[in-house]
C-alpha cells in the first residue's frame, strides 16, 4: 500500500489556499485559542515556528479506551509524525520523524539514560489532562529530544465543592471471549478549599488475554521485550497545592506506577530463529520467578511566582525511582539471564519569564540540572529446568551479576530563549542552550567475559534556535523554523559490546548532534483547520541501533526529510471529518562501504501513515466515530532477509468509537479493528527473533466503560 502523497500535500495546500482567500467571506476563528506549555512558558500554538500536536482529555480517552490502554498505539493514531504502535510495553521502533522523542511528563524527563523502551507506560492515562507533541529536534529541555518532545501534562485540581470522578470499565476480544476479559475501575477526587486545592487519583486494570483475527492467543511478549496482555496495573496519583497570596502558588506531586505481567502463556521458543514467515504461536506452562513490568515512582515540587520583579518565576525540583524488567534471553549460550534496569534521577530547574520593550520582547532565561545513577543486573536462570521444561520454566539459581556496573550522569545547562514582536504580523523567535555532561563509569567486566576500564568523560555543547511566524491574515500564518537537539549515544550497548581491553575513554560515545530546518502553513476557520510542514533534519554523527544487544551502534552521518499534513472539517453541525498524513525517509553514509548515503532501516524509518475519520453526531448526546489507519508499504533492501531490513506490508484497519449521555454520565463504546483483519504491525514484520516474533496483531477488541461525576 503506497500513498501519493505528492497529490495529497498539493490537496492540503490548495485547501489552505482556497479557505485564506475567503477568510475575509467567513467568521474567523483566532490561531491564538490554544495555549501550550510545552515550550516551558504558556503560548499560542500561532507563535510558535514549529509544528505542535496538542491532544485534549477526551481525545486521549477516546482512543487508549479503544487500545485497551495502549498509550502508544493511541498516539500512533493520533499525532503525525509518530510511527505506528507495536501494540506492545515496548516502544522500540516508535519514532517521532524517524529519531528518539523525550518523553515528558510535567516537564520531567521520563527517558533512563539505558532507556528500555518503555517511557510510555509510566502513569495511567486516565490520570493526563492533555498531551503536547513538538515535531522536530529540540533542546529546550536538554538532551534525548532529537525527534521531538512527549509532554504528558497530569490533571489539576477543580476549584470549588469536592468533585467524584469515577470510571468502570471492561475490554473483551470479539473472536475469543473466554480467557480475554479484561475489567478496570479508575477514581479522582478533586476541589479546592480556601486556599489549599487538592487532587488524589487512583486506577487499576487487569488485562486478559489478546487474540488476533483468527482467535488465536497473541504472545504475550510478542516481540520478546514485554507485552500489554495479562497485566496488572496499579496507579495512585495526587497533587496538592497552596495559594500562599495573590500570585504566589506552591504545589507537591506524587506518582506510583506498576504494571507487572503476570501470566502462564509465552512465545513458542522452538519458533526462535526459524525464518519461515509462519505466525507466532503462544504456548502455556510459563513459570517465571519476577514478572516482565515496570515501576515507577515519582514526585516533585512546584513554585510559582507570577510578578517578581515584573517577570514570571518557576522553580521545580523532583525525584524518580524507576526500574522495568524485561523477558529472560539466552543469547550467550552457556547461560539464561534476566536483566533488571534501575534509575534514580533527581533534578530541578529554574525559570524566569522577562517581559521588556513594552511586552515587544520577552526572554525566557534559566538553568537546568539533573543527576541519575542507573545500574542493569541480571539473574542467571536454573539452566537444567530451563532446558527440561522446553524453555518454559524461569527460576534463578541464585547467581545475580551486573551486566554493567551502576554508574553516572550528571547534567548542566543554562539557556535563553527570545521572542520579540518587530511588527503586527510577525513573531521572531531565537534561543542559545549550554549544555554540559559528565559520565563516571567504573571499570567492569562485560558478561562476555571482557575487561572494560572505566573512566569519566564529559561533553558540552552549545544549541541554537532561530524561528520566525508570519500571519498572512488572522485565520492562516506561515512558519519557517532551524534547531538543534542533541543525544548521548546508548552507552550502554558501546559499554557491552568493546572489546576485551577497551577502555571508556576509547568508545565512541561522544553526543549526536541533530540540526532541523522546517517550513510550515497553519490555518483555522470556523469549520476547517489544516496545517502542512515539511522538514530536514541532519547529523554528522548519527546513532542508529542495532538488531540485537550483541551488536554495536552505529555512528555515521544522517539525513532525514519528510512532511506531514492535518485536516479537519466540520462539514455540518453534526457531521466532522478528517485526518492526518505522514511520510518520513532517512539514509545514512557508512564507513564501511563507497556507496554514499544508504537508506536507514525500518526501527529508524517506518513507511508512510495515513489516518481518516468521520464522527456524526447521531443524537443529542449521541456521537459515533468511524476512524481509519492505512500503514504503507517500504522496501529498501531489495527484498533482504534481515532483521530490521525485511519489506514491510502495508494494511488498513477500522475502528468504531462512540459515546453517548446516558443518566448522571457517560458511556463510551468501541471495537478496534472492526472488521477483524489479520494484520502485522511493522515491528512484527521484521522477524527480530525469528518467527516468534512475527506476533499477529488484535482482531476485533470491544471495550466499554461508563463515567460519572458525583
Amino acid at each position: 500500500m503506497q500513498f501519493k502523497k505528492k497529490k495529497i500535500a498539493i490537496g492540503v495546500m490548495s485547501v489552505i489556499a482556497a479557505a485564506s482567500s475567503q477568510a475575509s467571506a467567513e467568521e474567523v476563528i483566532n490561531l491564538d485559542k490554544i495555549a501550550v506549555t510545552a515550550t516551558r512558558v504558556e503560548e499560542s500554538i500561532a507563535s510558535i515556528p514549529e509544528s505542535m500536536t496538542i491532544l485534549t482529555h477526551d481525545e486521549i480517552q477516546k482512543q487508549v479506551n479503544l487500545s485497551n490502554g495502549d498509550l502508544g498505539s493511541a498516539l500512533g493514531k493520533l499525532v503525525p509524525g509518530f510511527s505506528v504502535g507495536n501494540q506492545s510495553m515496548s516502544t522500540y521502533g516508535q519514532n517521532l520523524r524517524g529519531r528518539k522523542a523525550s518523553i515528558l511528563v510535567d516537564g520531567v524527563p521520563q527517558n533512563p539514560i539505558f532507556d528500555p523502551g518503555k517511557n510510555l507506560t509510566v502513569i495511567d492515562p486516565s490520570m493526563i489532562e492533555r498531551i503536547e507533541v513538538i515535531r522536530g529536534a529540540t533542546a529546550i529541555y536538554g538532551d534525548g529530544a532529537t525527534g521531538g518532545i512527549i509532554n504528558i501534562i497530569t490533571k489539576k485540581p477543580t476549584g470549588g465543592a469536592p468533585v467524584n470522578t469515577t470510571t468502570v470499565g471492561i475490554d473483551m476480544s470479539l473472536t475469543h471471549p473466554g480467557d480475554s476479559l479484561g475489567a478496570n475501575v479508575k477514581h479522582t477526587l478533586s476541589g479546592k478549599s480556601d486556599r489549599v486545592s487538592y487532587l488524589l487519583g487512583a486506577a487499576i486494570q487487569k488485562e486478559g488475554g489478546w487474540f488476533d483475527a483468527d482467535g488465536d492467543r497473541i504472545a504475550p511478549n510478542p516481540h520478546r521485550d514485554g507485552g500489554l496482555s495479562d497485566t496488572d496495573q496499579y496507579n495512585f496519583f495526587g497533587k496538592l497545592g497552596l495559594d500562599i497570596d495573590a500570585n504566589q502558588t506552591v504545589s507537591a506531586n506524587l506518582n506510583l506506577f506498576r504494571n507487572l505481567q503476570n501470566t502462564d502463556y509465552i512465545g513458542d521458543m522452538s519458533q526462535r530463529y526459524v525464518f519461515t514467515g509462519a505466525k507466532a504461536r503462544a504456548v502455556s506452562g510459563l513459570q517465571m520467578d519476577d514478572p516482565v513490568g515496570v515501576r515507577n515512582i515519582a514526585g516533585g515540587l512546584d513554585y510559582n511566582h507570577k510578578d517578581l520583579w515584573g517577570s514570571k518565576l518557576h522553580v521545580q525540583v523532583y525525584h524518580k525511582d524507576y526500574w522495568a524488567r524485561s523477558n529472560p534471553f539466552d543469547d550467550f549460550g552457556t547461560a539464561v539471564y534476566q536483566d533488571k534496569i534501575e534509575s534514580k534521577k533527581t533534578g530541578g530547574r529554574v525559570e524566569v519569564d522577562t517581559p521588556l520593550i513594552d511586552n515587544k520582547l520577552s526572554v525566557l532565561w534559566g538553568a537546568d540540572l539533573s543527576h541519575e545513577r542507573i545500574d542493569q543486573k541480571v539473574k542467571e536462570m536454573d539452566m537444567a529446568k530451563y532446558l527440561s521444561s522446553g524453555k518454559l520454566v524461569y527460576q534463578s539459581n541464585g547467581v545475580e551479576k551486573n551486566w554493567l556496573n551502576p554508574y553516572t550522569q550528571d547534567n548542566y545547562a543554562v539557556f535563553a530563549q527570545g521572542e520579540l514582536h518587530p511588527a503586527e504580523n510577525w513573531v521572531l523567535r531565537a534561543g542559545v542552550r549550554r549544555e554540559q555532561v559528565n559520565l563516571d563509569i567504573p571499570s567492569f567486566v562485560t558478561l562476555g567475559g571482557k575487561s572494560i576500564t572505566g573512566g569519566s568523560p564529559d561533553f558540552s555543547t552549545t544549541l541554537y534556535n532561530l524561528g520566525a511566524v508570519y500571519y498572512i491574515n488572522n485565520a492562516v500564518n506561515v512558519f519557517g523554523n532551524f534547531s538543534q537537539g542533541f543525544s548521548l549515544p546508548d552507552v550502554r550497548q558501546k559499554l557491552r559490546t568493546g572489546s576485551g581491553g577497551t577502555s571508556v575513554a576509547q568508545l565512541n560515545i561522544e553526543p549526536e548532534k541533530v540540526d532541523n530546518y522546517e517550513l510550515g502553513i497553519r490555518g483555522d476557520w470556523a469549520r476547517l483547520s489544516s496545517t502542512l510542514s515539511v522538514f530536514y533534519n541532519k547529523s554528522d554523527l548519527g546513532a542508529n541501533p542495532p538488531p540485537n544487544f550483541t551488536l554495536p551502534v552505529v555512528r555515521a552521518p544522517e539525513k532525514i526529510y519528510g512532511l506531514e499534513a492535518t485536516l479537519d472539517w466540520t462539514i455540518t453541525d453534526s457531521v466532522k471529518t478528517g485526518g492526518t498524513l505522514t511520510y518520513t525517509e532517512g539514509k545514512q553514509d557508512l564507513s564501511t562501504d563507497t556507496l554514499g548515503y544508504l537508506y536507514l532501516n525500518n526501527q529508524r524509518i517506518r513507511p508512510p501513515k495515513l489516518t481518516l475519520y468521520v464522527e456524526h453526531q447521531t443524537l443529542p448526546g449521541w456521537m459515533n466515530r468511524l476512524q481509519l489507519l492505512a500503514s504503507g508499504h517500504r522496501n529498501r533492501f531489495n527484498n533482504s532477509t534481515a532483521s530490521f531490513k525485511r519489506e514491510v506490508q502495508g494494511y488498513a484497519t477500522l475502528d468504531w468509537v462512540s459515546s453517548l449521555n446516558l443518566g448522571k454520565g457517560t458511556l463510551n463504546m468501541g471495537v478496534e479493528n472492526i472488521l477483524n483483519r489479520l494484520y502485522y504491525t511493522p515491528q512484527s514484520q521484521q522477524f527480530l527473533e525469528g518467527d516468534v516474533t512475527h506476533a499477529a496483531a488484535r482482531g476485533a477488541t470491544l471495550s466499554a466503560s461508563y463515567t460519572w461525576n458525583w
